[in-house]
């Protein structure tokens, strides 16, 4: 059966307790994830929803990464934003208060959108009590009359989706941005998709380092927003992940959909956005681009799911 976190929780071992029998041993261990050992140290890496099951030393001190999935981004009828990338947490020195079955949730990647529609939003990630919030969806096409249609806005998350194309400038069209670090953290999870007032074009989704890239020029055609940076900021890695997806491009044959780091999708120029790269963890996928009337849809990339790395001295 499906493993569920309430379900994992609260389980406490021989070891909780004070007086005669309730010494802890010296060091810490573990099992589950995919193990590695180097020197004194243990590392335990999810990719899934799995079992993590733990024995408190008197060392109780734990490193953990945890990345949420990436968002999908927005569909291309016009130009969709790119998907934000899944939150990321990274601390050292984390006290694990229960010993025994906890449940590692790794979220999955957020779904492709088809049409104007906006993309889906990445799954969260939760260790213990820390949750990275899945990466926000990209907004897919506006209305041409300027008034925002029921897609166009980048949805709030880990990081933010950018703001899709389509529509005249509006007074409402800066708040359509989809906010990164939601719910806050400190230190921050995400950061901001882009805004937009642009036609033609999607926003930038936000990345784990920096902000989806904006596009603030209306009626002419511009390139896609460039997807928002990842972070490599967790020791435990060393690999650059959760970035934001490109924002799509449709009807303007000389310009490009926005460019992706750290394993975010492209935005798609007159075509499909790009999906994110699976093994760059937590990143958001590109928005779609229609090529000229009749614009046919054009579906968006999906993200890519999340990770989490725990790490302790085992002896």
């Amino acid at each position: 059966s499906q493993l569920t976190h309430k379900t994992m929780t609260n389980f406490y071992g021989q070891y909780i307790g004070f007086g005669a029998g309730g010494s802890l041993p010296a060091f810490s261990s573990g099992s589950g994830g995919t193990e590695s050992e180097v020197g004194d140290y243990r590392t335990h890496t999810f990719t899934g929803t799995a079992e993590f099951t733990y024995t408190a030393g008197a060392n109780n001190s734990i490193d953990y990464l945890v990345i949420g999935g990436g968002a999908g981004g927005g569909g291309g009828n016009n130009a969709g934003g790119g998907g934000g990338a899944g939150g990321y947490r990274y601390a050292s020195g984390y006290t694990l208060l229960t010993t025994g079955a906890h449940c590692i949730e790794v979220g999955g990647p957020g779904t492709y959108a088809q049409g104007q529609k906006s993309g889906g939003d990445g799954p969260d990630s939760v260790f213990d009590t820390i949750t990275s919030t899945g990466g926000g969806g990209g907004g897919g096409w506006g209305s041409v009359t300027g008034n925002p249609s029921p897609y166009d806005g980048g949805h709030d998350g880990g990081s933010g989706g950018g703001k899709g194309g389509g529509g005249l400038p509006s007074p409402t069209d800066a708040e359509l941005t989809g906010v990164g670090n939601t719910p806050i953290t400190s230190p921050s999870q995400g950061n901001n998709g882009g805004t937009n007032i642009a036609g033609n074009a999607g926003a930038g989704g936000g990345g784990a380092g920096s902000v989806g890239v904006s596009l603030t020029v209306g009626d002419v055609c511009v390139n896609g927003g460039n997807g928002g940076s990842g972070s490599s900021a967790s020791p435990l890695d060393g690999t650059s992940r959760a970035g934001g997806g490109g924002g799509g491009v449709g009807s303007c044959p000389s310009n490009t959909g926005g460019t992706a780091s750290s394993g975010g999708g492209a935005g798609g120029t007159n075509t499909t956005g790009s999906d994110a790269t699976p093994a760059n963890y937590g990143s958001g996928g590109g928005g779609g681009g229609a090529p000229a009337p009749p614009w046919p849809n054009q579906n968006s990339g999906a993200g890519s799911s999340g990770l989490v790395i725990l790490k302790y001295k085992f002896q």
